[in-house]
């Protein structure tokens, strides 16, 4: 029976983020350009530079926020929203890393298969909407659909593309040492691919939440989609905005997390 194989790379010191602890002139610098931003929008609106009607008002943005979160009526849509991104985020995120590793040690699927790919790839994702409420139905499986069908891909050609990348030296090494093909998937392959994941994963948080609204916008009764499209609908331009904001600050928190989870694994990423 081969031995097991464990080969340790060397870790790389990760480079500061916009999550990673600040100076405090740099924080306050930071607050200060955001609340300038503010005054800026609340003074245009204000003396009239500025239309109430489309551009809203930083004061009565909050007020509509603290009305929402005050009566607790925000926090079922922001469940569903959560709940649909978070669901497809991590089945297009499966979903890709499998197919890229699929076809990355593959090369007979990736020659007959690939030009399919990318042709898929090219569809206007919104496009996609309405036959998912015609197999779905509305509600959250086909918003769930729409979010999966916008991750996959970035993952997929991001492993694929990682995968293809890896040092053939490391892997020739652990050959030679008598890896199996699932020891150098799990012991060569993966860690030197995380780098490609980690940082589709940032990109895609925020499509995750932008692929869920859409759906949301298309065919749902629940959720911030539907709360934006339908303050929309009745010309509430500052519920529209809250809701946009109720949105970021959600995506802000997922990706912090997703900090937190790359720098546990930034042992495993190659220097």
């Amino acid at each position: 029976m081969a031995p097991q194989v464990r080969l340790a790379l060397p870790a790389r010191r990760l480079a500061p983020t916009a999550w990673s602890p600040l100076p405090g002139g740099l924080a306050a610098l930071r607050l200060l350009l955001l609340g300038a931003f503010f005054l800026t929008w609340q003074l245009l609106v204000d003396t009239g530079i500025g239309n109430r009607f489309f551009l809203g008002a930083p004061t009565a943005i909050w007020a509509v926020l603290s009305s929402w979160f005050a009566s607790g009526s925000i926090w079922g849509h922001i469940a569903v929203t959560v709940g649909e991104a978070i669901l497809g985020f991590a089945l297009g995120t499966a979903l890709g890393i499998g197919l890229g590793f699929v076809f990355a040690l593959s090369p007979r699927v990736a020659a007959i298969y690939l030009p399919f790919m990318v042709l898929l790839n090219g569809l206007p994702r919104l496009t996609l909407g309405p036959i998912f409420i015609a197999v779905f139905g509305f509600g959250t499986a086909n918003t769930v659909a729409l979010v999966v069908t916008v991750i996959a891909f970035i993952i997929f050609f991001n492993v694929y593309t990682g995968v293809l990348e890896t040092d053939p030296q490391l892997v020739a090494n652990a050959r030679v040492l008598g890896a199996s093909q699932w020891e150098l998937i799990g012991h060569v392959y993966f860690p030197s691919v995380l780098a490609w994941i980690m940082s589709s994963l940032h990109t895609t948080v925020g499509l995750a939440f932008s692929a869920a609204i859409v759906g949301e916008f298309i065919g749902s009764g629940r959720g911030l989609g539907y709360l934006i499209v339908l303050a929309n609908g009745r010309f509430k331009v500052n519920e529209v905005y809250a809701g946009l904001a109720v949105t970021l600050v959600l995506v802000l928190l997922i990706d912090a997390g997703l900090r937190r989870v790359e720098a546990r694994f930034a042992h495993w990423r190659a220097a």
